[in-house]
């Protein structure tokens, strides 16, 4: 089963968006999810603070900003 992670921060409608869109393929397809808010104090806060949301899938990331309900669907599958 893959592992999803999503880098998120407070205030983000678009990371709101996209853990929906994860949530919602969560239904349909197996895989273990989990989220991470990342404030200015995160040590990974500085690599993301341009790009929220952030996925990974299995550690690499695959999407940022606007998240592609069908192509993460693609890529869950994969």
């Amino acid at each position: 089963m893959k592992n999803v992670t999503l880098f998120s921060k407070e205030g983000c409608q678009l990371c709101e968006i996209a853990e929906t869109i994860i949530t919602k393929l969560q239904n349909k397809i197996q895989f273990n999810f989990t989220t991470n808010k990342i404030d200015s104090q995160h040590f990974q806060f500085e690599n993301y603070k341009n790009k929220f949301p952030v996925i990974l899938i299995e550690n690499v990331e695959v999407m940022s900003g606007r998240v592609s309900e069908p192509k993460l669907r693609e890529l869950l599958l994969k």
